[in-house]
């Protein structure tokens, strides 16, 4: 099982010298289409493409330093003191907006203790209190912006659907909002719809945190209790007796009403389960399968999923 990896697509990617030239760029999802992308289209069905993420645009890391600012102290700088003109965006400083979903992780584990809490304006996907700047761009409604390029809800849905991570700028604010945070992988078409769904919910970055984390959790308390079994079914049903207390299921017990009474700190699984089995053809070694159904707030599993978890030895 692995974490996810979450950096930023460059501009050349797709046959851009700077994102700001969004606004007067083509369709996407047929450029990725063509020849000169085969070898993009083979990575993203690949399946190890579930836990790649590339953010994008960039994002405004300060504001141009100016006579009028009070840091450093007693250190007058006008950054464009010669320019009659705003500046160009190639001029301001730029950050990687994979800094930016690293925040809004970061947050929803603390305020949670997970990370299913990290995308929507409602949701936890908005980053407030953002610098912003006015510079020139071939986008005039976007000359004040924390955001390298203003993306619209067209552009949003054909980079989502080339596999990228959109950051949005909300107009007249300085935030900006990741609405969705789907992985590079391309899922193939069936004819199931929830087996469909499924499967793109299960490529989310809030399923893949939240699955690596119990598969962490399980990792490290088999290195610590594993010794403590004889036999993998006790062991196996330790573990099943843990996780199942983090289930709705086990929020029942408790005769809560509604789902409120149920809080998601509390409660992150709509249900769960795992049963300890050695590998075949591996004698004395043992692997987990653990199957969950998170509770994400953006898409819903109609299934569990299935992770399979390498366990120490529980040969003495």
């Amino acid at each position: 099982w692995l974490c996810p990896f979450i950096s930023a697509a460059s501009p050349a990617l797709s046959g851009l010298k700077n994102w700001h030239e969004l606004a007067t760029s083509r369709d996407f999802s047929r450029m990725f289409d063509t020849v000169q992308y085969t070898q993009w289209r083979a990575l993203r069905e690949s399946k190890h493409s579930r836990f790649l993420y590339l953010t994008m645009p960039r994002v405004l890391a300060r504001t141009p330093y100016t006579a009028n600012d009070s840091a450093p102290e007693h250190f007058a700088y006008n950054e464009f003191h010669n320019q009659i003109n705003e500046p160009e965006p190639q001029q301001l400083t730029w950050m990687n907006a994979a800094f930016l979903m690293g925040t809004v992780l970061a947050r929803a584990f603390y305020e949670t203790g997970y990370f299913l809490t990290i995308t929507g304006a409602g949701n936890g996907g908005k980053i407030d209190g953002l610098p912003y700047a006015r510079f020139n761009n071939n986008d005039s409604n976007m000359s004040y912006s924390p955001v390298e390029a203003g993306i619209n809800h067209i552009q949003e849905s054909q980079l989502i659907s080339s596999g990228l991570l959109p950051l949005c700028h909300l107009k007249n604010t300085d935030s900006a909002v990741f609405f969705e945070a789907n992985s590079l992988h391309k899922i193939k078409t069936t004819d199931d719809i929830d087996a469909y769904s499924d499967l793109m919910t299960s490529q989310t970055l809030s399923f893949i945190m939240v699955s690596s984390f119990f598969a962490h959790h399980i990792m490290m308390m088999s290195r610590h209790k594993v010794y403590d079994y004889i036999e993998e079914e006790s062991f196996g049903e330790w573990l099943s007796q843990w996780i199942v207390s983090y289930t709705l299921a086990d929020a029942d017990k408790t005769r809560a009403s509604d789902l409120t009474e149920k809080p998601l700190h509390m409660y992150p699984l709509y249900e769960a389960d795992i049963h300890v089995e050695e590998i075949m053809g591996m004698p004395g070694i043992y692997q987990a399968v653990l199957w969950l159904r998170p509770r994400l707030l953006m898409g819903k599993l109609t299934t569990a999923v299935k992770v399979i978890i390498r366990l120490p030895s529980l040969d003495h």
